[in-house]
Protein backbone atom coordinates (compact mmCIF):
# COMPACT_ATOMS: atom_id res chain seq x y z
CA UNK A 1 0.00 0.00 0.00
CA UNK A 2 1.48 3.27 -0.80
CA UNK A 3 2.64 5.50 1.84
CA UNK A 4 0.86 8.47 0.85
CA UNK A 5 -2.44 7.32 1.05
CA UNK A 6 -5.00 4.33 1.96
CA UNK A 7 -7.96 3.30 0.12
CA UNK A 8 -9.36 1.73 3.62
CA UNK A 9 -8.97 5.44 5.20
CA UNK A 10 -12.73 5.93 6.69
CA UNK A 11 -12.17 9.82 5.94
CA UNK A 12 -11.12 8.98 2.34
CA UNK A 13 -13.61 6.55 1.67
CA UNK A 14 -16.33 9.36 2.72
CA UNK A 15 -14.77 11.63 0.82
CA UNK A 16 -14.92 9.67 -2.08
CA UNK A 17 -18.84 9.20 -1.68
CA UNK A 18 -19.32 12.64 -1.26
CA UNK A 19 -17.94 13.16 -4.53
CA UNK A 20 -19.20 10.32 -6.07
CA UNK A 21 -22.78 11.12 -5.12
CA UNK A 22 -22.10 14.37 -6.88
CA UNK A 23 -21.45 14.51 -10.02
CA UNK A 24 -25.38 12.72 -10.37
CA UNK A 25 -26.70 16.65 -9.38
CA UNK A 26 -28.41 18.76 -12.10
CA UNK A 27 -25.74 21.20 -12.71
CA UNK A 28 -23.29 18.28 -14.01
CA UNK A 29 -25.88 16.38 -16.08
CA UNK A 30 -23.76 17.13 -19.25
CA UNK A 31 -20.35 16.21 -17.20
CA UNK A 32 -18.83 12.70 -17.35
CA UNK A 33 -16.29 13.76 -14.37
CA UNK A 34 -16.12 15.92 -11.45
CA UNK A 35 -12.38 16.61 -10.35
CA UNK A 36 -11.35 17.82 -7.00
CA UNK A 37 -8.17 18.22 -4.73
CA UNK A 38 -9.37 16.77 -1.45
CA UNK A 39 -6.07 17.59 0.54
CA UNK A 40 -2.41 18.72 -0.51
CA UNK A 41 -1.36 15.93 -2.60
CA UNK A 42 -4.18 13.91 -3.25
CA UNK A 43 -6.61 14.45 -6.51
CA UNK A 44 -9.77 12.53 -6.68
CA UNK A 45 -11.70 11.96 -9.94
CA UNK A 46 -15.35 10.74 -9.88
CA UNK A 47 -17.23 9.46 -12.81
CA UNK A 48 -20.87 9.61 -13.33
CA UNK A 49 -21.34 6.14 -15.68
CA UNK A 50 -24.82 6.09 -18.12
CA UNK A 51 -27.02 3.70 -16.84
CA UNK A 52 -28.65 2.47 -19.86
CA UNK A 53 -30.63 -0.57 -20.26
CA UNK A 54 -28.88 -2.21 -23.22
CA UNK A 55 -25.46 -0.97 -22.08
CA UNK A 56 -25.66 -1.62 -18.67
CA UNK A 57 -26.34 -5.28 -18.52
CA UNK A 58 -25.78 -7.29 -21.51
CA UNK A 59 -23.09 -9.80 -21.15
CA UNK A 60 -21.34 -7.70 -23.96
CA UNK A 61 -17.97 -9.27 -22.87
CA UNK A 62 -15.46 -7.33 -25.37
CA UNK A 63 -11.95 -8.38 -26.07
CA UNK A 64 -9.48 -5.21 -25.03
CA UNK A 65 -7.25 -4.15 -27.90
CA UNK A 66 -3.71 -3.84 -28.23
CA UNK A 67 -2.32 -1.19 -26.33
CA UNK A 68 -4.72 -1.77 -23.20
CA UNK A 69 -4.21 -4.26 -20.37
CA UNK A 70 -1.53 -5.94 -22.69
CA UNK A 71 0.13 -6.48 -19.39
CA UNK A 72 -2.46 -9.26 -17.90
CA UNK A 73 -2.75 -11.79 -20.93
CA UNK A 74 -2.90 -15.27 -19.76
CA UNK A 75 -0.48 -17.74 -20.01
CA UNK A 76 -1.99 -18.65 -23.32
CA UNK A 77 -1.52 -14.78 -24.45
CA UNK A 78 -5.71 -14.81 -24.40
CA UNK A 79 -6.10 -10.91 -23.77
CA UNK A 80 -8.89 -9.96 -20.86
CA UNK A 81 -12.52 -9.11 -21.55
CA UNK A 82 -14.18 -6.31 -20.26
CA UNK A 83 -17.84 -5.21 -19.90
CA UNK A 84 -18.44 -3.31 -23.26
CA UNK A 85 -20.56 -0.60 -21.83
CA UNK A 86 -17.97 0.06 -19.13
CA UNK A 87 -15.55 0.19 -21.99
CA UNK A 88 -16.77 2.11 -24.35
CA UNK A 89 -17.74 4.71 -21.63
CA UNK A 90 -14.54 5.10 -20.15
CA UNK A 91 -13.08 5.07 -23.76
CA UNK A 92 -15.29 8.12 -24.53
CA UNK A 93 -14.18 10.26 -21.78
CA UNK A 94 -10.42 8.85 -22.12
CA UNK A 95 -10.15 10.37 -25.49
CA UNK A 96 -10.98 13.96 -24.29
CA UNK A 97 -7.76 15.57 -24.65
CA UNK A 98 -8.39 17.80 -21.72
CA UNK A 99 -9.03 15.04 -19.33
CA UNK A 100 -6.50 12.75 -20.09
CA UNK A 101 -3.76 15.97 -20.08
CA UNK A 102 -4.99 16.73 -16.55
CA UNK A 103 -4.42 13.05 -15.16
CA UNK A 104 -0.91 12.79 -16.23
CA UNK A 105 -0.47 16.30 -15.25
CA UNK A 106 -1.62 15.66 -11.90
CA UNK A 107 0.50 12.56 -11.48
CA UNK A 108 3.77 14.23 -12.68
CA UNK A 109 3.31 16.56 -10.28
CA UNK A 110 3.29 13.54 -7.89
CA UNK A 111 0.01 13.80 -6.54
CA UNK A 112 -1.29 10.43 -5.28
CA UNK A 113 -4.88 9.67 -7.68
CA UNK A 114 -8.01 8.49 -6.55
CA UNK A 115 -10.47 7.34 -9.33
CA UNK A 116 -14.08 6.68 -7.93
CA UNK A 117 -17.55 6.48 -8.55
CA UNK A 118 -20.88 4.89 -7.80
CA UNK A 119 -22.56 2.11 -9.85
CA UNK A 120 -21.70 1.95 -13.20
CA UNK A 121 -19.51 5.19 -12.71
CA UNK A 122 -17.44 2.70 -10.60
CA UNK A 123 -16.61 0.70 -13.67
CA UNK A 124 -15.28 3.37 -15.41
CA UNK A 125 -13.25 4.45 -12.24
CA UNK A 126 -11.87 1.13 -12.59
CA UNK A 127 -11.02 0.92 -15.45
CA UNK A 128 -9.10 4.33 -15.31
CA UNK A 129 -7.39 3.30 -12.75
CA UNK A 130 -5.98 0.09 -14.44
CA UNK A 131 -5.19 2.11 -17.75
CA UNK A 132 -2.90 4.28 -15.14
CA UNK A 133 -1.66 1.14 -13.42
CA UNK A 134 -0.28 -0.24 -16.45
CA UNK A 135 1.48 2.61 -18.23
CA UNK A 136 2.94 4.46 -15.15
CA UNK A 137 6.33 4.18 -13.24
CA UNK A 138 4.64 4.91 -9.98
CA UNK A 139 1.82 3.02 -10.02
CA UNK A 140 1.36 2.86 -6.41
CA UNK A 141 0.21 6.33 -6.21
CA UNK A 142 -2.62 5.33 -8.33
CA UNK A 143 -5.89 3.80 -6.43
CA UNK A 144 -9.60 3.09 -7.38
CA UNK A 145 -12.41 3.42 -4.87
CA UNK A 146 -16.22 2.16 -5.79
CA UNK A 147 -19.60 2.32 -4.79
CA UNK A 148 -22.35 -0.61 -6.04
CA UNK A 149 -19.74 -1.52 -8.30
CA UNK A 150 -20.86 -4.18 -10.84
CA UNK A 151 -17.94 -6.88 -11.87
CA UNK A 152 -16.75 -5.87 -15.15
CA UNK A 153 -14.16 -8.31 -16.15
CA UNK A 154 -13.37 -11.99 -16.65
CA UNK A 155 -11.31 -14.24 -14.89
CA UNK A 156 -7.98 -13.51 -17.04
CA UNK A 157 -8.45 -10.24 -15.85
CA UNK A 158 -9.07 -10.50 -12.17
CA UNK A 159 -5.97 -13.26 -12.34
CA UNK A 160 -3.98 -10.53 -14.04
CA UNK A 161 -4.54 -8.08 -11.48
CA UNK A 162 -3.34 -10.65 -8.68
CA UNK A 163 -0.16 -11.19 -10.58
CA UNK A 164 0.90 -7.59 -11.17
CA UNK A 165 -0.04 -6.46 -7.49
CA UNK A 166 -2.79 -4.00 -7.87
CA UNK A 167 -5.64 -5.67 -6.04
CA UNK A 168 -3.77 -3.65 -3.31
CA UNK A 169 -5.37 -0.40 -5.43
CA UNK A 170 -9.16 -1.62 -5.28
CA UNK A 171 -11.75 -1.59 -2.57
CA UNK A 172 -14.98 -1.88 -3.77
CA UNK A 173 -17.49 -0.75 -1.43
CA UNK A 174 -20.87 -2.95 -1.79
CA UNK A 175 -23.92 -2.70 0.66
CA UNK A 176 -25.32 -6.17 1.65
CA UNK A 177 -28.31 -6.05 -0.81
CA UNK A 178 -27.45 -3.95 -2.93
CA UNK A 179 -28.68 -6.33 -6.08
CA UNK A 180 -26.84 -4.19 -8.92
CA UNK A 181 -23.26 -4.78 -7.66
CA UNK A 182 -24.50 -8.34 -8.54
CA UNK A 183 -26.25 -7.30 -11.95
CA UNK A 184 -23.77 -8.29 -14.23
CA UNK A 185 -23.54 -11.95 -12.97
CA UNK A 186 -27.26 -12.43 -14.27
CA UNK A 187 -27.77 -12.29 -18.28
CA UNK A 188 -29.21 -9.49 -19.75
CA UNK A 189 -32.77 -11.45 -21.35
CA UNK A 190 -33.93 -12.36 -17.54
CA UNK A 191 -32.85 -9.20 -16.01
CA UNK A 192 -33.70 -6.38 -18.62
CA UNK A 193 -37.27 -6.23 -18.83
CA UNK A 194 -37.13 -4.88 -14.78
CA UNK A 195 -34.39 -2.79 -15.23
CA UNK A 196 -36.60 -0.45 -17.97
CA UNK A 197 -37.92 0.77 -14.95
CA UNK A 198 -35.05 0.44 -12.43
CA UNK A 199 -32.48 2.38 -14.04
CA UNK A 200 -34.36 5.74 -14.47
CA UNK A 201 -35.54 5.21 -10.86
CA UNK A 202 -32.01 4.93 -9.48
CA UNK A 203 -30.85 7.96 -11.58
CA UNK A 204 -33.57 9.88 -10.56
CA UNK A 205 -33.08 9.17 -6.85
CA UNK A 206 -29.10 9.84 -7.05
CA UNK A 207 -29.91 13.22 -8.89
CA UNK A 208 -33.11 14.11 -6.50
CA UNK A 209 -30.59 13.21 -3.19
CA UNK A 210 -27.47 14.84 -4.67
CA UNK A 211 -29.47 18.37 -5.26
CA UNK A 212 -31.02 18.40 -1.61
CA UNK A 213 -27.57 18.57 -0.47
CA UNK A 214 -27.20 21.53 1.81
CA UNK A 215 -30.89 22.42 1.19
CA UNK A 216 -33.65 23.23 4.02
CA UNK A 217 -36.26 21.42 1.73
CA UNK A 218 -35.61 17.39 1.53
CA UNK A 219 -37.41 16.02 -1.20
CA UNK A 220 -39.90 13.41 -0.68
CA UNK A 221 -38.42 10.28 -1.41
CA UNK A 222 -39.60 7.98 -4.50
CA UNK A 223 -40.82 4.49 -3.74
CA UNK A 224 -39.04 1.77 -5.58
CA UNK A 225 -41.22 0.31 -8.59
CA UNK A 226 -43.33 -2.75 -7.98
CA UNK A 227 -43.00 -6.46 -9.03
CA UNK A 228 -39.38 -6.63 -7.72
CA UNK A 229 -39.59 -9.84 -6.27
CA UNK A 230 -39.23 -12.17 -9.29
CA UNK A 231 -36.55 -9.48 -10.28
CA UNK A 232 -34.65 -10.28 -7.15
CA UNK A 233 -35.00 -14.18 -7.05
CA UNK A 234 -33.75 -14.35 -10.73
CA UNK A 235 -30.46 -12.41 -9.54
CA UNK A 236 -30.24 -14.35 -6.62
CA UNK A 237 -30.20 -17.71 -8.45
CA UNK A 238 -27.23 -16.45 -11.25
CA UNK A 239 -25.00 -15.36 -8.30
CA UNK A 240 -25.49 -18.78 -6.78
CA UNK A 241 -24.71 -20.60 -9.85
CA UNK A 242 -21.61 -18.14 -10.31
CA UNK A 243 -20.47 -18.70 -6.85
CA UNK A 244 -21.46 -22.71 -6.63
CA UNK A 245 -19.49 -23.47 -9.71
CA UNK A 246 -16.40 -21.15 -9.27
CA UNK A 247 -16.36 -22.62 -5.60
CA UNK A 248 -16.45 -26.11 -6.85
CA UNK A 249 -14.01 -25.54 -10.09
CA UNK A 250 -11.20 -24.00 -7.23
CA UNK A 251 -11.87 -27.46 -4.77
CA UNK A 252 -11.57 -29.81 -7.56
CA UNK A 253 -9.80 -28.67 -10.43
CA UNK A 254 -9.56 -31.78 -12.52
CA UNK A 255 -13.34 -33.03 -11.60
CA UNK A 256 -14.37 -34.28 -15.05
CA UNK A 257 -18.31 -33.40 -14.34
CA UNK A 258 -17.00 -30.01 -13.48
CA UNK A 259 -15.63 -29.85 -17.32
CA UNK A 260 -18.52 -31.37 -18.77
CA UNK A 261 -21.15 -28.93 -17.32
CA UNK A 262 -18.83 -25.94 -18.17
CA UNK A 263 -19.66 -26.03 -22.26
CA UNK A 264 -23.68 -26.40 -21.29
CA UNK A 265 -24.39 -23.69 -18.83
CA UNK A 266 -23.54 -19.87 -20.00
CA UNK A 267 -22.42 -18.90 -16.63
CA UNK A 268 -21.78 -14.62 -16.23
CA UNK A 269 -17.78 -14.39 -17.70
CA UNK A 270 -17.09 -11.56 -14.80
CA UNK A 271 -15.31 -11.92 -11.88
CA UNK A 272 -14.44 -9.95 -9.09
CA UNK A 273 -10.64 -8.65 -8.52
CA UNK A 274 -9.31 -5.88 -5.85
CA UNK A 275 -10.13 -5.71 -2.37
CA UNK A 276 -14.04 -5.36 -1.24
CA UNK A 277 -15.42 -3.78 1.87
CA UNK A 278 -18.78 -5.33 2.54
CA UNK A 279 -20.73 -3.05 4.27
CA UNK A 280 -23.83 -2.65 6.72
CA UNK A 281 -25.71 -0.75 8.81
CA UNK A 282 -23.39 -1.46 11.72
CA UNK A 283 -20.01 -2.08 10.42
CA UNK A 284 -17.95 -3.24 7.61
CA UNK A 285 -15.90 -6.20 6.84
CA UNK A 286 -12.87 -5.57 4.56
CA UNK A 287 -12.15 -8.78 2.32
CA UNK A 288 -8.44 -9.21 1.08
CA UNK A 289 -9.13 -12.81 0.01
CA UNK A 290 -10.96 -12.54 -3.79
CA UNK A 291 -11.93 -16.40 -3.52
CA UNK A 292 -14.41 -14.97 -0.68
CA UNK A 293 -15.98 -12.43 -2.59
CA UNK A 294 -17.95 -14.22 -4.71
CA UNK A 295 -19.45 -16.53 -2.06
CA UNK A 296 -19.88 -13.21 0.24
CA UNK A 297 -21.67 -11.57 -3.13
CA UNK A 298 -24.31 -14.39 -2.88
CA UNK A 299 -24.74 -15.41 0.95
CA UNK A 300 -25.34 -12.12 1.51
CA UNK A 301 -27.75 -11.02 -0.77
CA UNK A 302 -30.02 -14.34 0.70
CA UNK A 303 -33.44 -13.23 0.78
CA UNK A 304 -34.71 -14.78 4.00
CA UNK A 305 -37.17 -12.25 6.20
CA UNK A 306 -35.94 -9.56 3.98
CA UNK A 307 -37.96 -6.34 2.92
CA UNK A 308 -37.44 -6.92 -0.96
CA UNK A 309 -37.21 -3.49 -1.70
CA UNK A 310 -34.33 -2.67 0.35
CA UNK A 311 -32.31 -4.63 -2.66
CA UNK A 312 -33.29 -1.86 -4.54
CA UNK A 313 -33.14 0.87 -2.55
CA UNK A 314 -29.84 0.57 -1.20
CA UNK A 315 -28.25 0.56 -4.43
CA UNK A 316 -29.03 4.36 -3.81
CA UNK A 317 -28.66 4.63 0.61
CA UNK A 318 -24.68 4.53 0.80
CA UNK A 319 -24.55 7.53 2.13
CA UNK A 320 -27.15 6.87 5.01
CA UNK A 321 -25.18 3.83 5.63
CA UNK A 322 -21.85 4.27 5.23
CA UNK A 323 -20.99 6.80 8.42
CA UNK A 324 -21.60 4.01 10.84
CA UNK A 325 -20.13 1.51 8.48
CA UNK A 326 -16.76 2.90 8.29
CA UNK A 327 -16.38 3.75 12.14
CA UNK A 328 -15.89 -0.10 13.08
CA UNK A 329 -14.41 -2.00 9.98
CA UNK A 330 -13.30 -5.35 10.55
CA UNK A 331 -10.57 -6.70 8.02
CA UNK A 332 -10.54 -10.77 7.70
CA UNK A 333 -7.67 -13.20 7.24
CA UNK A 334 -8.39 -17.29 6.92
CA UNK A 335 -11.55 -18.59 8.49
CA UNK A 336 -10.35 -22.19 8.01
CA UNK A 337 -7.28 -20.98 10.42
CA UNK A 338 -9.84 -20.37 13.14
CA UNK A 339 -10.41 -23.06 15.83
CA UNK A 340 -14.13 -24.60 16.00
CA UNK A 341 -15.62 -26.04 19.32
CA UNK A 342 -17.26 -29.32 19.94
CA UNK A 343 -20.36 -28.04 19.29
CA UNK A 344 -19.05 -26.54 15.48
CA UNK A 345 -19.06 -23.12 16.23
CA UNK A 346 -16.27 -20.41 15.48
CA UNK A 347 -14.57 -18.69 18.66
CA UNK A 348 -14.51 -15.40 17.16
CA UNK A 349 -13.84 -11.53 18.31
CA UNK A 350 -17.26 -10.20 19.21
CA UNK A 351 -16.87 -7.78 16.71
CA UNK A 352 -16.44 -10.20 14.26
CA UNK A 353 -19.06 -12.00 14.58
CA UNK A 354 -21.47 -8.59 14.99
CA UNK A 355 -20.82 -8.20 11.30
CA UNK A 356 -20.67 -11.56 10.22
CA UNK A 357 -24.34 -11.66 11.37
CA UNK A 358 -25.21 -8.64 10.40
CA UNK A 359 -24.36 -9.56 6.24
CA UNK A 360 -26.49 -12.45 7.31
CA UNK A 361 -23.52 -14.73 7.28
CA UNK A 362 -22.62 -15.83 10.62
CA UNK A 363 -21.41 -19.00 11.60
CA UNK A 364 -23.33 -20.97 8.90
CA UNK A 365 -20.79 -19.07 6.22
CA UNK A 366 -19.08 -22.13 4.06
CA UNK A 367 -15.39 -21.95 5.32
CA UNK A 368 -13.53 -23.43 2.40
CA UNK A 369 -10.82 -20.25 1.44
CA UNK A 370 -13.02 -17.89 3.29
CA UNK A 371 -11.32 -14.63 4.69
CA UNK A 372 -11.96 -13.98 8.30
CA UNK A 373 -10.15 -14.17 11.59
CA UNK A 374 -8.49 -10.43 12.65
CA UNK A 375 -9.58 -7.41 13.52
CA UNK A 376 -7.75 -3.58 12.68
CA UNK A 377 -8.70 -0.49 13.54
CA UNK A 378 -8.92 1.76 10.53
CA UNK A 379 -6.62 3.99 9.50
Amino acid sequence: MGESVSVFSPSLLSDAWELSSSVYKSQYVNCSYVRSVIRSNLVVFAFRGSLIPNSATKYGEYQVKDGFLDGVKDGNNQRASVHQGALSQFEDIWSRSDFQKQVIEDHEKGNTIVFTGHSMGGGIAALATLRMLEKQRQPKSVFCITFGFPLIGDEILARGVRRKKWADQFCHVVLRRDVFSRILLAPSISVSKPLEVLLPYWNRSMQSRADSVGSTDIPMAEAPPGGIAEFVATVVQHCSAVSNYTSAAKMSPNNPLIAAVKPLVKLSPYRPFGYYLFCSSSGAILIENHYAVLPILYFSLQTLGANLEDFILQHVNYGYILPNSLQNIVKLSELSDLPLSDAGSVHQDSRITTQLDALGLGIQFPQSGISHGSVNKPN
